[in-house]
């Protein structure tokens, strides 16, 4: 009898846990779920300068929309440089960002320190190196 009894209690707890662990398994389906689809490129997210850097491969050969502060700025080669608005607030130089993201224009560029709205393909360079190739950039 008391046999049976430790059974039954086994067996109950077995299936709680089954539970618990089938519960558990689909909502982590669902949030993958849900990641993978916030994670397609929207036409109207804007992206800043850190966030493209930390997750480039996300974004190589997309189009984006990139907000950003110019640090530098190319004539000769049509390009010029962003860095991200926050780095830009906090330290109040162009020379302080940790990243830097390098841009092809052939319009009217832009001056160093405008806040700026670059819209391109982000795509590599002959070298390898990240770019983006802008078909607007327009001040913010």
């Amino acid at each position: 009898m008391k046999t049976t009894k430790y059974l039954t209690i086994a067996l109950i707890i077995m299936l709680l846990i089954g539970i618990g662990l089938i519960v558990k398994y689909r909502t982590l389906i669902k949030a993958a779920n849900s990641t993978s689809k916030n994670s397609q490129i929207d036409s109207n997210t804007v992206l800043d300068v850190d966030m493209l850097a930390n997750n480039v491969n996300q974004y190589f050969d997309k189009s984006i929309n990139l907000k950003g502060v110019v640090s530098f700025v190319y004539p000769e080669s049509q390009s010029l440089v962003v860095i991200d608005n926050k780095e830009f607030a906090n330290c109040g130089v162009v020379t302080c960002a940790i990243n830097q993201i390098p841009v092809n224009y052939t319009g009217t560029l832009p001056n160093v320190k405008d806040y700026v709205q670059v819209s391109g393909m982000v795509s590599r360079d002959s070298s390898g190196k990240l770019i983006i190739k802008a078909t607007q950039v327009k001040p913010q």
